[in-house]
């Protein structure tokens, strides 16, 4: 089904809403994601909800249709894929690869994106670490991905998510070199006082509960697709 940018806009933020943020979807917190009024969301829900993309009832949580779902999975698919090959191959940092990513989203076709996919080594995660649907929607098996504060001492994987949450944390990562893709070991994990003592490219160093939580890694390798 072709469809609008804005329209694209509006179902892809339906789905990072519920699915990413686990959050309920209501007509005010879409507009505030999408800078428009509750009006203008109020009336797009139900014209989308007479194309059979959208489940509209007044008062009640906004959802995706099937046919909805897969189009948001889609325009998310083309937003990753852009932001890992921006990342990658034109070496863009991590907050600029999101804004052009926003921009090359709607602009590509799907034999355009099946190239970029192809090229890469078909990546399951993105830079940021969240996970990519593949070119049928279905999206990585995420059942091995742990927060590193729940990794055991003498456990080691790689990392396939970092949150940005705030300027320190992103100072952090910085400072000892982290990465999606690194090969991280716990050397120490202190429940009780709540650090521990980590190792990433030879580099030991120690960090507290706050900040390992905003770490996963999985124990497996996957190599490429990282």
């Amino acid at each position: 089904m072709k469809v609008s940018v804005s329209i694209e806009d509006f179902l892809k933020n339906i789905y990072l809403i519920k699915n990413d943020e686990g959050q309920k979807v209501t007509c005010s917190l879409l507009a505030r994601r999408l800078k428009i009024s509750n009006p203008a969301v109020t009336d797009m829900a139900r014209k989308l909800s007479r194309k059979g993309l959208v489940r509209y009832e007044r008062y009640k949580e906004l959802r995706l249709s099937s046919e909805g779902n897969k189009i948001a999975l889609s325009i998310v698919r083309r937003h990753r894929l852009w932001e890992t090959f921006l990342y990658r191959v034109l070496k863009l940092d991590l907050q600029s690869v999101h804004k052009e990513a926003e921009k090359l989203e709607h602009q590509s076709s799907e034999e355009l994106m099946k190239r970029i996919a192809d090229y890469l080594g078909e990546p399951i995660f993105d830079p940021h670490g969240d996970p990519i649907p593949d070119i049928k929607g279905i999206l990585p098996n995420m059942d091995d991905v742990i927060m590193l504060k729940d990794a055991k001492s003498g456990d080691s994987g790689y990392i396939v998510r970092l949150i940005y949450s705030k300027p320190e944390v992103v100072m952090f990562y910085d400072k000892y070199s982290l990465e999606v893709g690194s090969l991280i070991s716990v050397v120490s994990n202190d429940k009780k006082n709540g650090y521990m003592e980590i190792n990433c490219e030879n580099n030991n160093f120690f960090a507290g509960f706050n900040m390992a939580n905003q770490i996963f890694l999985t124990l497996n390798n996957y190599g490429n697709n990282i």
